[in-house]
């Protein structure tokens, strides 16, 4: 397996464990992310409630968690792949991978379908 086939596929992974801890979130309580809608929106909802805004920390705790534990797992197999010396630039470009097909697998699935 290559540098670039690991990066996809953890960031794959990656997207599904992120896209199902939001979506379960909103669940949970809708309103949590109402400070990131759009203006019309929020107004609709008002401020955010302590509730929720405790809500969204925790949530937030166990996102960034997840994704520091999907970084460090995929660079973890870097070593074991073909020539795969754990450079700064293999990091990089590891990393860089890891958060961009996030980022494209985010705005194809849950930006543009609405979810």
């Amino acid at each position: 397996m290559t540098l670039v086939l690991n990066a996809v596929l953890f960031g794959l992974g990656l997207s599904v464990l992120l896209g199902s801890l939001v979506l379960g979130s909103l669940r949970l309580d809708p309103t949590m992310w109402a400070h990131s809608y759009p203006p019309d929106i929020r107004e609709k909802f008002g401020p955010t409630s302590q509730r929720s805004q405790g809500k969204i920390v925790l949530v937030g705790l166990v996102v960034y968690a997840s994704v520091a534990a999907g970084i460090w797992l995929a660079l973890r197999q870097v070593p074991t792949l073909p020539g795969g010396d754990l450079t700064a630039s293999q990091i990089f470009l590891m990393v860089w991978l890891v958060f961009n097909v996030f980022n494209l697998v985010d705005w194809l699935v849950i930006d543009r379908t609405g979810l």
